[in-house]
């Protein structure tokens, strides 16, 4: 079965099991050398979305999924891959440091934007309540222009 690293939307079990059915939680992992940006504008979601970019020293946190394979395509449909976002295999980290290989969306988009609050709260929810460490969220929305009040994460509630 394949394995698919969600960073995005998709860390939310609902929608992810909802989109596909087949979805088994592998755990925690981490993308090795990515940086996290919201780009482009989704009329779904109502703004910029959530993909990764290759950075030396960074890291993006998330989940990794068992999907089937008809399960794979269907989240190509709902990603709109190959046209807005393309799928690539990367070694991801799990949480006891071994690595795997894992379908990870890109988004072609080269410009930043600012996401709905709805689409990122969905994305900081998970983030609160896995304990992810926030920095690479909280600078994904200051690379998208959002000034971040000091000594008041944008993560809060």
């Amino acid at each position: 079965m394949p394995v698919v690293f969600a960073y995005g939307s998709n860390l939310d079990p609902v929608q992810m099991i909802a989109r596909c059915p087949s979805a088994r939680l592998l755990g925690e992992a981490r993308l090795p050398g990515a940086r996290l940006a919201f780009v482009g504008y989704s009329r779904g979601r109502g703004g910029a979305v959530a993909t990764v970019s290759r950075a030396h020293g960074h890291f993006v946190p998330g989940l990794i999924w068992h999907v089937s394979h008809a399960d794979l395509h269907t989240l190509d449909e709902y990603e709109g891959a190959p046209t807005t976002y393309y799928r690539r295999r990367w070694s991801v980290m799990r949480a006891d440091g071994s690595t795997v290989k894992a379908h990870v969306y890109r988004h072609r988009s080269p410009v930043l934007g600012l996401p709905h609050p709805d689409y990122f709260s969905i994305i900081a929810r998970v983030y609160v309540a896995r304990r992810f460490p926030t920095a690479p969220l909280e600078s994904a929305l200051r690379l998208s222009g959002v000034k971040l009040k000091p000594r008041a994460s944008a993560l809060a509630a």
